[in-house]
């Protein structure tokens, strides 16, 4: 007897997935937004009838007057805690993990704000560590990268790729963390686009990243812009598989 295969504890299994195509809810997921007295309050409105698309939500800036502080976010988490002191959903050490999503997004020329997709959290100007793509200001294309503590994009970022694939037009963007956040794994409308190796993303994450599954778009500029800058998401997906 010629012996084929033989189960052993290190195969990787799927350990849940989470999903949702925005009908009427974000659920798994969560909506966070924040604002202050002199911003705009963001806002998501979903829509059933969106070309292209089954259901879909699109979030928005308020637009920003004066003001001090940089408050104005939206976004849609993996978990709707935005707190630094408790711990994230899935700490990207321990498994295998992806994110993908269907958007786009409709940010002006001058529109002093991030949007991101992928394994990340917006602070202030800066992104925590993680994997992700992005865009900002005048930027007409997504920017894969990855960095490793807080990173202001195109400053401190550990590196980066310009997809030149555009953010106003409907695109399918997937991340994978694999080999204990030491390789990440970029795709565009299902084609790898890049790949990123290294130790630093890991180490971070030992010593208190806040990364976590996301798509979050956020002011960069004390008060908010003058301009109501959206995103609008199709679908969104989040998986994770355990080495057991």
């Amino acid at each position: 007897m010629t012996l084929l295969h033989t189960f052993t504890d290190w195969i990787p299994k799927k350990n849940l997935t989470l999903f949702t195509d925005f009908i009427s809810s974000a659920k798994p997921f969560g909506i966070v937004r924040s604002n202050n007295a002199t911003i705009g309050i963001p806002t998501d409105v979903y829509s059933n009838e969106n070309a292209d698309c089954l259901g879909t939500v699109t979030c928005t800036l308020g637009i920003g007057t004066s003001g001090t502080v940089f408050a104005n976010r939206i976004g849609i988490f993996q978990s709707v805690d935005t707190s630094a002191a408790i711990s994230r959903a899935w700490d990207i050490r321990k498994g295998e993990y992806e994110i993908e999503a269907r958007l786009k997004t409709s940010v002006s020329a001058a529109a002093d704000c991030i949007m991101t997709c992928g394994y990340t959290l917006n602070h202030n100007q800066a992104l925590e560590s993680g994997a992700y793509f992005y865009h900002l200001n005048g930027q007409t294309t997504w920017r894969a990268a990855v960095s490793a503590g807080a990173a202001v994009p195109g400053q401190n970022i550990l590196a980066e790729f310009d997809t030149g694939v555009p953010v106003a037009n409907w695109q399918v963007l997937r991340v994978e963390s694999t080999k204990a956040a030491t390789n990440f794994l970029f795709f565009v409308n299902g084609q790898r686009v890049w790949k990123w190796v290294g130790n630093d993303v890991a180490e971070r994450a030992a010593t208190g990243s806040y990364a976590m599954p996301c798509i979050e778009i956020r002011d960069r500029v004390a008060g908010g812009g003058a301009r109501a800058n959206s995103f609008t998401v199709d679908y969104m997906k989040t998986e994770e598989r355990i080495v057991r």
